[in-house]
């Protein structure tokens, strides 16, 4: 043997000796972990980078170079033999490789005593364009499928992009503070842009952003929070994340030993700042928030008692029942004694965050205190292991006061009210909407006026106001109205049980008023239930957010523009018309109506509220228009120091006051109700007018007379009325269903030229007529068509007592990822609109008046996503399931997508913006986004496919 090969063999067992000696002064490999360390120690070249660079590392990982890595990475470790993050790598290593599972075991166990979990490795592709809608084409999946792409981070590769100069972007390694924070702030002439192409929508874009989550042991709960963001993607699996910065959530990732990689599509105007870190947890136990809200005492008594706690279970896996949480009040700082209980009982599923229905009472039912003399309530209540303080807060009957009750959705949300100055017996309820983020007290609050003295008079003199709230950009359209709307029945109920209120509320007898946004909800419900309406007040309300300012631009700067088939951009836009308050006017005959706006106001411009005052004269309605010169978008000083400011000064309050009164109905509060005709309520004034209806799900009676149903669904129903002395003459355009209340029987009545009634009111029991054939019927037989409750478009399947439905049939596999998928879905409908959502298995689905439904299909590399008819116990199909299926996974990931919301200010709540009955999307989903919907559109009232009620060009079978 040469004397050069005595050396090197000298020197590679003097290295193996002090690398083991490294070790054991660390802590002491395993036997096999130690004899396979030194296998490859022996067998591989040597390291090829002459200064360790963890970047090398991961490329070398990404492209499956694996000996190479080793080979560095046990360099590394002889250097610093405590470093985690090497050591988690060099355990992924021998995993890729093969190495026996005893090894891989023994590597990642040692791994763990230094390091259990850690984030590294970002890197940012972008800015690129994107519009405004929840949906967008991402020109980057057009180089590659994800692993591709993620490879590309270690090249020179480029990609393009008209926000930069020269067209093109690339990869760019991202620090990260200590704290976790990243910022990126993107190398664009944003102004020149702007000004160029005239608007500020272009100032948003979207890029990704990846890393690493670096795990040395699978026995522990990972948890992550990346504020800013919507969605977390997790080895490809999403996780919702809250997008309003909040601090206090963390979410489950599914992550395994080894490297886990982390993708954020970031979305964002201008910078985008984020703050991701993560967390072990050693063991599963409910994990309880402090409520969003709370229900206050009035005089002593507690309103309704319902508190919605947030609670998250943060195990990966298992479920916890209900049943099983141990509650109890440990401390109350006065009055009679509380009881606590759970109203909902359900499962909470691993890594869900849902609300625990709390209800707390007396045990009697009585009042808690008999005033208010010694301050707030303060309570301290255990909950599982965790004990949390709460302070409801005690009004007079001179100041608002808030309550929370069961929601449209059987969630629980609140709203402030305040009782009228005067005594008014049945009295009309003001229906006030607050602008963005405003809180209902403080809108309540803003019904007050200076008293002379010093001191605030709050309320008007012959109305209750109420003033309720959801979070969410919901612009009071499609939940945000139905929760506004329960609001007023669940108030006059709370009201008549209150036996120190003498004066009772009216929930049919409403004035609808609102600011800023809540001047569009206004608009809303007036224009879609406008048979409860003694006036409207719209303060500088806007009319659909689509012409609104840039938040909501359609179709404008969206890459699926270049891809999309016109005839889609109509059935998407159809899904969404009904909210266009500008088509609906008509409906508001009969009805006195303020429109105020400041002149000043660049907020919502006077633009709007001048177009809806030339819409309203166009069509001869009865409105009053005041432009206040000088002022902005909001004031508290309207002519003098404290004179009401923008809601409540003295032109408003004479306005209200006078719509307000009830000297003239017909009606008392046990009689009032919504089948009550239209004339009821106020005076009639005009013989003639005309009813517009887009959606009938989404509109009550107009002067007595309800569409129920259209020929074709989600196109404009224009239904003109000509009453006379003897007879009344009817037109309809596009209407197959209608409901007439009992006024419109009391003389002939002629529909589309056709006398269909001659008989004496007390005959009349079906008060329903069908276009049945050419003609109108009585309807008899149309049990099996759809109906209000099954109508589309696919969010409003989330306007009911819904659940999410897990399929039980699959194998344990694809459940567990259906559990994740469930868990991301009941997220975001927490996190965007404090919806309460269990996730069932599908045969538990009877309690639920909706479900959504994840599962398998046949169509060919597609993702379908469709609403379907599921019958009740009686058999009829009577409820809505929204089917979310797709040939794998891939696909199913798109369809899942359609649910996550844009950023803020329009965070909508899943499903609820440009969905229509069904979207079949097809490979490309990712890359054109719209432009990939090989079918959409609505199914016909037998849920039938027909051809003019859909766009599907792409399809070839």
């Amino acid at each position: 043997m040469s004397v050069r090969s005595l050396n090197r063999k000298f020197l590679l067992i003097y290295t193996i000796i002090c690398f083991t000696i490294v070790f054991s002064v660390s802590g002491k490999l395993s036997k096999q972990l130690q004899n396979s360390v030194d296998k490859y120690k022996e067998e591989l070249p040597e390291c090829s980078i002459k200064e360790y660079d963890n970047q090398i590392i991961d490329k070398w990982l990404s492209f499956n170079k694996i000996k190479a890595a080793l080979s560095c990475l046990i360099k590394r470790l002889e250097e610093f033999p405590r470093e985690g993050v090497s050591w988690v790598k060099l355990c992924e290593g021998f995993r890729r490789l093969d190495e026996d599972v005893n090894v891989i075991d023994s590597c990642f166990k040692h791994a763990s005593k230094y390091e259990k979990v850690n984030l590294q490795g970002w890197h940012f592709l972008g800015p690129f364009v994107i519009g405004k809608t929840e949906i967008d084409g991402d020109s980057i999946f057009s180089f590659g499928n994800i692993t591709e792409i993620l490879r590309s981070r270690y090249t020179k590769k480029e990609f393009f992009s008209e926000l930069v100069m020269k067209g093109t972007v690339s990869w760019k390694h991202i620090g990260q503070s200590k704290e976790g924070y990243i910022q990126i702030i993107p190398s664009v002439l944003w102004n020149d842009l702007v000004n160029t192409l005239g608007s500020m929508g272009v100032t948003e874009w979207q890029g990704m952003l990846v890393g690493h989550i670096l795990v040395a042991s699978d026995k522990k709960i990972v948890q992550m929070r990346c504020t800013g963001v919507h969605t977390v993607y997790i080895n490809n699996i999403p996780v919702a994340n809250d997008l309003y910065h909040r601090q206090q959530y963390w979410f489950n990732v599914p992550v395994k030993r080894g490297i886990n990689h982390i993708l954020l599509r970031v979305r964002s105007k201008v910078r985008f700042d984020t703050q991701c870190i993560v967390r072990i947890l050693n063991e599963a136990s409910l994990i309880a928030y402090p409520p969003h809200f709370l229900p206050d005492l009035l005089d002593g008594h507690i309103l309704n008692g319902y508190i919605p706690l947030p609670v998250i279970y943060p195990s990966q896996e298992k479920s916890i029942s209900i049943g099983k949480i141990k509650l109890k009040i440990i401390k109350q700082s006065y009055g009679r004694p509380l009881t606590i209980s759970i109203r909902n009982q359900f499962s909470i599923v691993g890594g869900q965050i849902t609300t625990l229905q709390l209800i707390v009472k007396t045990k009697d039912g009585n009042r808690v205190a008999e005033d208010c003399s010694k301050g707030n309530l303060k309570l301290t209540i255990k909950i599982a292991d965790q004990t949390l303080n709460l302070e409801l807060l005690c009004r007079n009957l001179d100041q608002s006061f808030v309550f929370t009750f069961v929601d449209h959705d059987d969630s629980i949300q609140q709203a402030a009210a305040i009782v009228p100055l005067n005594n008014c017996g049945l009295c009309s309820i003001v229906l006030t909407l607050h602008g963005t983020t405003v809180p209902p007290r403080n809108h309540a609050d803003s019904y007050k006026r200076g008293d002379g003295k010093g001191d605030f008079i709050f309320g008007i003199e012959n109305s209750f106001i109420l003033a309720p709230s959801r979070h969410g950009a919901h612009n009071w359209e499609g939940p945000g109205s139905l929760t506004a709307l329960t609001s007023l029945s669940e108030f006059e109920k709370l009201i008549k049980t209150l036996d120190f209120i003498h004066d009772k509320a009216s929930s049919e007898h409403v004035i609808y008023a609102g600011h800023s946004m809540g001047g569009h909800g206004a608009w809303h419900l007036a224009t879609h239930y406008p048979d409860k309406a003694l006036g409207v007040i719209a303060l500088a309300g806007w009319i659909s957010k689509e012409s609104y300012g840039d938040s909501n631009l359609f179709f404008v700067h969206d890459q699926s523009l270049d891809f999309t088939d016109p005839i889609t951009k109509y059935f998407l836009e159809a899904s969404i018309a009904e909210n266009n308050v500008n088509r609906l006017v008509s409906n508001l005959h009969d009805i006195p109506i303020m429109v105020r706006v400041g002149s000043s106001d660049r907020t919502v411009h006077p633009f709007f509220s001048r177009k809806m005052l030339r819409l309203l004269k166009q069509h001869l309605l009865n409105v009053t228009y005041s432009e206040i010169k000088g002022k902005e978008h909001w004031w508290w000083d309207t002519w003098e120091t404290n004179d009401g400011g923008a809601t409540n000064d003295e032109e408003l309050r004479k306005f209200t006051i006078a719509a307000a009164s009830l000297d003239d109905i017909k009606c008392d509060s046990n009689k009032c109700n919504n089948e009550m005709p239209h004339s009821l309520y106020r005076k009639q004034t005009q013989t003639k007018f005309q009813i517009v209806v887009i959606n009938p799900a989404g509109s009550g009676p107009v002067n007595g007379l309800h569409v129920l149903r259209q020929i074709i669904p989600m196109r404009e129903t224009i239904i003109k009325v000509e009453k006379h002395e003897t007879f009344t003459n009817i037109s309809t355009k596009n209407a197959e269903k209608l409901r007439f209340s009992d006024e419109y029987f009391h003389h002939i009545l002629y529909l589309d030229g056709n006398e269909v009634f001659t008989e004496t009111l007390d005959t009349i029991k079906i008060k329903d007529f069908c276009f049945i054939d050419g003609k109108w019927e009585r309807c008899l037989n149309d049990a099996d068509k759809r109906n209000l409750n099954t109508l589309g478009p696919a969010r409003r399947v989330a306007e009911h007592k819904f659940a999410i439905v897990l399929g039980t049939l699959s194998d344990s596999e694809t459940l567990s990822l259906f559990q994740h998928m469930g868990v991301y879905l009941a997220n975001q409908f927490f996190l965007t609109s404090d919806s309460y959502v269990p996730i069932i298995k599908d045969t538990d689905v009877n309690n639920y008046e909706g479900i959504i439904k994840l599962g398998s299909c046949q169509w060919s590399d597609a993702g379908v996503l469709s609403l379907a008819p599921i019958s009740n116990k009686h058999g009829l199909n009577n409820r809505l399931a929204l089917l979310l299926y797709a040939t794998n996974m891939e696909r199913l990931l798109d369809i899942l997508s359609l649910a996550s919301p844009t950023i803020p200010p329009m965070a909508r709540s899943p499903f609820s913006n440009l969905i229509p009955d069904f979207i079949i999307t097809n490979r490309d989903f990712r890359s054109t986004g719209h432009g990939s919907y090989d079918c959409t559109g609505f199914w016909d009232n037998d849920w039938r496919f027909r051809s003019h009620l859909v766009s599907c060009s792409h399809c070839t079978t």
